[in-house]
Formats: C-alpha cells, structure tokens, sequence
C-alpha cells in the first residue's frame, strides 16, 4: 500500500456520492440527449452505472477508459456498456463527452479564461479536439458560445438601464445560460466535484 498521498495503481479509491446526486447529474445530462428516465425518478439507478458516473465526475478531466469503468464497478466492459445505455440511454463515453462539455459552457458563461485553458480544464488534451467536440454537441464554436452570451448580457443590460432609473449602473445578473440543448447544471468552482469525497 502506498503511504503518500496520490494512491498507486494496486491501491483502491472510494467514491461516495449519494443516490440523490448521481440521479440528478444523469437526469441533466439525460435531458440534453432529449430522453425521459421514469426509473431515475423512482431512484433505481443501477450501482455499476452509479459508480461509472462517480467516477466520471471525480475524473473528467483525466482520460478515463472503458476498462476503468468496468473495473470499478466490477464487471466486463461489455456488460456495462449494455447495462449503462439501457439505465442512461448513451454510452459511458458519450456520457463523458456531455459532461465535459456542459463543464465547458459554464467556464464559458461563468469566466474571461482563453478557449485553451477551458479545454484543459474541462478534459480535452487541445483547443482544437475541445472546438471540434464543442461544435459537435453545441452547434457552434466556443468563442462564438461566449460572444453570443456576452451579446445577450449588454441587450439585456440596456433593456434594464432603458426602463428602469433604479436600474443603471445595476451590476448584471447572471444569465440563464443558453446551451444549445445541452442541459447545464455542474458547479465549476466546486471543490467537491458533484459532491464526490475521495
């Protein structure tokens, strides 16, 4: 057993998060797949795809395998797979790729940091491979994501300052932020991704 702080290959790391947080993650990322789940309203999550998204929150911005998944929720890689698409309805990576991404568009809404720093922070090797995903799943490129935002919040801005006296010089609020169809509800600065304790 390793005695320092980051665990070795052999070692095992336990993930705790409560059904409630599990259940509302899928939900959100479920909804961006346009897809209703009755069986996460009723709280029957399997334990492997419990697990599998544990582990997804906890280690996004790694590069997480297929293989890792199933050896941590103790099955084959083709049982979960089966087993996370009929209980999730997309596959574990897709499920990653969501995620990554609707962490992206909260740094993006949320923050001033360069497009590269954002797809490091939220998974992707490389601006390039974090665009093209980007564009893939949100219709559009991230820089044109944070231009279209940043255009809402000044309309929006004025509208307030125009009709209201009380108004001017009003901080702006945060925006709803547009997602394309991409259901955003992760805490970016949260230290404690999706309430994961390791």
């Amino acid at each position: 057993m390793n005695s320092g702080l980051a665990p070795d290959q052999d070692d095992t790391v336990t993930i705790r998060l409560s059904s409630g947080q599990v259940l509302d993650l899928v939900n959100r990322i479920a909804r961006q797949m346009g897809t209703q789940f009755d069986v996460f309203a009723e709280g029957r999550l399997n334990p492997a795809c419990r697990v599998a998204i544990a582990l997804i929150a906890c280690r996004y911005r790694e590069d997480i395998t297929l293989e890792e998944m199933a050896r941590a929720a103790d099955m084959s890689v083709y049982h979960l797979m089966r087993r996370f698409r009929r209980e999730v309805g997309i596959t574990p990576t897709a499920f990653l790729r969501h995620y990554r991404i609707t962490r992206a568009m909260r740094l993006l809404a949320n923050t001033d940091r360069p497009v590269r720093r954002v797809a490091l922070e939220s998974g992707y090797k490389d601006a390039a491979s974090f665009s093209r995903a980007f564009l893939k799943l949100a219709g559009m490129q991230p820089l044109r994501y944070r231009k279209m935002l940043r255009a809402e919040e000044q309309r929006l801005r004025q509208e307030r300052n125009a009709t209201s006296p009380i108004g001017r010089d009003e901080p702006a609020r945060a925006l709803d932020v547009p997602t394309m169809g991409l259901q955003v509800g992760v805490d970016v600065d949260s230290s404690s991704e999706a309430g994961a304790a390791i």
